[in-house]
Order: C-alpha cells, then sequence, then structure tokens
C-alpha cells in the first residue's frame, strides 16, 4: 500500500503538477488588455515597442506617447522593448507576445536561481525555491505583465551565477559572459543589479582569490563605465525635449536625482514603513506563508558549500531597498528583486518540515510537503485574482474611441482628474502621440499653446461639467459627446482643426 502511495503522491509527480497549475493560471492572463497595477509602466514599455514595430529600431532613440511629436524620451535602456518589437514583426502587433517575451525571461530567471541555490546547497532546496518564486503573488502577476522587472532580475540573476562560476573555475570567458550579463541589466535598470557583488565580494573574500579578482577588475567595472556613459547620453536627449513648463506639473526626466533617491526623511516615515511592510507581508510573504519564513530565518540548509551566500545576497537585496526606498514605496514592482530572498527563506522553512519528516515516512514527507505547497498555490492564485489584473474600462473605451476617430498621425491632447503629463494611459492603448493633462488644469491658453504644438483632438473624460471658462472656449468647436461604461462619465471630444 505504501508503495503504491509513494507512486502517487512522490515529489516529482506533485511538483510537476502543481508546476503545470502555475503557469496555467498565468496563460489565463495573457490577454490583450493591460490591467492595473501599474499600468502606467506597462503602456510605456509596451509603446515602445509599438513605435519599433511601426518605425523601426533605434535603441538610442525610444519613443513616448506623451510628448506630443517630440516623441522621444528614454526611461531606460529600451531593449526588452525592441526584443517584443521582433516577436511583433514574426507574429503581429499583440499585446499577447509582449506578455509571451516578458514571460520567457521570467522562466530564465527562475533557471537561474534553481542553478544558483543548487550550487550553493542541494538540488532539493534549489527546487522548493523556485516552486515558492513561482506562486508569491507578486511573481504571479508581474512575470506575465508588460514590465521590465523580471528580464532585469534574470540579467541580475545570471551574471552572480557566471561570476560565481567564472571565480570558482578561474575562466574568463565565465567573467566576460557575467560582465555582458551584468552591462544589459545596468542598462537596462540598474538597481537590480548592483548589489549582487556584495554577495560576490563575500565569495571572494571566502576563497581569497584578491588576485584573480584584480586580474578581472576591468571586465568587471566596464558595465559601469559603459552605465555612466549611457546615463550621460540619456540626460542629453532627455534635456532636449520642448519646454512645455505651461503644463502643470511637467518635467523633462534631466535631472533625476529626487526620482530615484527620494528624500532622507522618507526613510525616518513611519508611515512609508508600514505600507511598505503591509506590501511585503501582503504580497510576496503572504499571510499563510509568514511562519515558513519565520522558521527559515532560523533554520538551516542540510549542507552548503558557503552557508552565508545568501544572508550576504540578502544585505545586498537590503542596502537596495534602503537606496531606493521611496521607489519602493510608491511602486511595488520595485519589490520584485525581493521575491528571490523570500523565496529562499520560505522554501528554507519547508525544507525543514520535509526532512523531519522524511525520517519517519517518505510518504509522509511528501504528502505533507505537497499539501504546503498547493495551499501556497491556491493562496497565491486567490490573492492576485482578488486584488490585481484590474481592468481601467474609462480609460480603455475612451482610447479605443480615440482610436477609430483619429488618424495615425494625430496628436491627441487626453484630458481626465487622475492624470499627470507622463499619464500614457489613455494615450498608449489608442495608439496616438500627444498629451496628458488633468482637466482642472485645462483652459484656453493651454489647449492654444498645444495646438500651436500641433494637438488636432482634445478628449476630456469627466462625471462633471465643465467651468464656465472652458466650456465657452470650446463651443466654437465640433464636438461629440459619448457615454462611457461608468455611471455619469463621459467622453467629450473636440476636434481642434
Amino acid at each position: 500500500m505504501h508503495g503504491k502511495l509513494n507512486k502517487i503522491f512522490n515529489k516529482h509527480t506533485l511538483f510537476f503538477i502543481s508546476f503545470f497549475a502555475l503557469i496555467s493560471q498565468r496563460f489565463f492572463h495573457f490577454g490583450k488588455v493591460i490591467e492595473e497595477p501599474m499600468s502606467w509602466r506597462q503602456f510605456d514599455t509596451e509603446f515602445f515597442a509599438y513605435a519599433y514595430f511601426r518605425n523601426g529600431i533605434n535603441l538610442f532613440k525610444p519613443s513616448v506617447c506623451w510628448l506630443g511629436a517630440h516623441k522621444t524620451l528614454i526611461l531606460e535602456f529600451p531593449l526588452i522593448s525592441a526584443i517584443i518589437s521582433v516577436f511583433y514583426d514574426m507574429f503581429g502587433h499583440s499585446v499577447v507576445y509582449a506578455r509571451l517575451v516578458i514571460f520567457i525571461f521570467f522562466l530564465a530567471s527562475a533557471i537561474y536561481l534553481y542553478l544558483l541555490v543548487k550550487y550553493f546547497y542541494y538540488r532539493r532546496l534549489a527546487a522548493i525555491t523556485v516552486f515558492v518564486y513561482f506562486l508569491i503573488p507578486l511573481s504571479v502577476y508581474y512575470s506575465r505583465s508588460i514590465n521590465i522587472d523580471f528580464p532585469v532580475l534574470f540579467f541580475s540573476l545570471a551574471a552572480l551565477y557566471y561570476y560565481v562560476l567564472g571565480f570558482e573555475k578561474e575562466n574568463i570567458y565565465y567573467i566576460a559572459l557575467a560582465s555582458f550579463l551584468s552591462l544589459l541589466g545596468y542598462l537596462t535598470k540598474a538597481p537590480y543589479i548592483f548589489y549582487i557583488f556584495i554577495p560576490l565580494l563575500y565569495l571572494i573574500i571566502c576563497k581569497k582569490q584578491f588576485s584573480y579578482f584584480f586580474k578581472t577588475f576591468i571586465l568587471i567595472i566596464t558595465p559601469v563605465i559603459i552605465f555612466i556613459i549611457w546615463q550621460k547620453y540619456s540626460i542629453g536627449v532627455n534635456s532636449n525635449a520642448p519646454d512645455w513648463y505651461f503644463i502643470p506639473g511637467y518635467l523633462k526626466f534631466d535631472d533625476m536625482w529626487s526620482w530615484y533617491f527620494g528624500n532622507f526623511s522618507d526613510r525616518l516615515n513611519l508611515e512609508f514603513w508600514k505600507k511598505l511592510i503591509f506590501r511585503i507581508v501582503s504580497d510576496e510573504i503572504t499571510y499563510i506563508g509568514l511562519p515558513l519564513f519565520i522558521t527559515g530565518l532560523f533554520v538551516k540548509p542540510e549542507t552548503y558549500k558557503f552557508k552565508k551566500f545568501f544572508l550576504f545576497y540578502s544585505i545586498g537585496a537590503i542596502i537596495y531597498l534602503l537606496i531606493f526606498f521611496t521607489l519602493n514605496v510608491i511602486h511595488d514592482y520595485y519589490q520584485v528583486p525581493l521575491i528571490v530572498i523570500f523565496s529562499f527563506i520560505i522554501a528554507k522553512g519547508i525544507d525543514n518540515i520535509y526532512k523531519r519528516l522524511k525520517n519517519n515516512s517518505p510518504v509522509q514527507a511528501n504528502l505533507v510537503t505537497g499539501f504546503i505547497l498547493i495551499v501556497l498555490i491556491i493562496n497565491g492564485i486567490w490573492y492576485t485574482e482578488r486584488w490585481f489584473y484590474k481592468q481601467d474600462k474609462l480609460r480603455y473605451s475612451t482610447a479605443e474611441f480615440i482610436n477609430k476617430n483619429t488618424s495615425d498621425s494625430s496628436l491627441v491632447i487626453s484630458s481626465i482628474d487622475q492624470t499627470d503629463p507622463r499619464d500614457p494611459t489613455i494615450l498608449a492603448p489608442s495608439y496616438r502621440y500627444g498629451w496628458s493633462v488633468r482637466t482642472m488644469d485645462l483652459n484656453p491658453k493651454l489647449i492654444n499653446l498645444l495646438k500651436a504644438e500641433g494637438a488636432n483632438y482634445l478628449a476630456i473624460v469627466s462625471d462633471k461639467n465643465l467651468n464656465a471658462e472652458l466650456t465657452e472656449y470650446l463651443e466654437n468647436y465640433n464636438k461629440q459627446e459619448i457615454e462611457l461604461p461608468k455611471v455619469g462619465w463621459k467622453l467629450l471630444f473636440y476636434k481642434l482643426k
């Protein structure tokens, strides 16, 4: 009887069935609609790709939809968007293929996480770590959203793995490959890559490989040098954006110090810490996973090569969190790098349970471990289904109307109360260039100035009446009024030229 049960409930069977469930759930959300949360960043990434698809790839001149006819702005090295555009060229323009590219990078990042844990510890712990990596709610959502975070995490983990191999074998080719991957990470999103050198330095010190480190230093430092050059180029390009400071909230993205680092006082703000800790516990560790996480903090792996490697990786991640604290508070996807740490620690907790039960009964160990993983899967899927995948029908309906009633060359002023000049959530899904302006900031002078910049249409999404001055001014233009799929909301669409 036990033999049959062991065949049915062996760890490999449960492992692959559960993995299939986790992957399948993601494909249910491979649709064409970009959802909340954090749709802004997804729209920018997808629009970069769309512009490349329409106009050809120029990595030094990406286009945002919210800078009118100027178009050009560098938010990051647009490699991921360029890869997505290649998929568009091969299969046609569809958000589905953008999601597929991100998901492929996510799978690749999982492979290198597995290889790292297996290298420093053992196969079982590596498998459980990757399993948890798949089921953390933030991972479930962002592994198929059009964000660059998991591609950069792939560059980070792969670079670290090949640096480790390079120093282990003193192989210059591994170091060169690692530096190339590191370069791609730095250019695309530097905050996710710099901290891998903290566990790497720990390894170098443990192995006393100082001479080899200095021998390969030029290769290792080259990505940083190229990144600095790229940053200077990006600032130069962004500073050439038009001086449209008559648009409230407008900025050129050429002085971003406060954007990236915030104020030191932010790190002393108790409310910010509460918000961040709550999000980390609910979206990553999960309340069901919290006991396993706490257990994992205090138990030791069965075997290890350098037992403090992931401790130093964690220290690096904490340094990352503190440096980019403000961005972590504002954007949940900035916690994506932390998924690696939480996955490993939770996996240690699960592995500890498995080890204790295995001595008495391998069947019981497999059943209990399988049950824990299934509960975590159900929780991860339920949580994301409950709190993520929110479609903004108001903006999508507006975008659909704009797309059908304007030409590709049209420049559109999109206006809604909850927006700012960097908002792509109406312009991007309409695949039109233009400007985003808060309705409360609209006035005849601003509209005339944007008309002089080429604006053809004005789209106002509102549930209120316009002020008297704006109403009187807009009476001179052809108007269409459209009811939107939210009670009391309407689209006021004006042809300005």
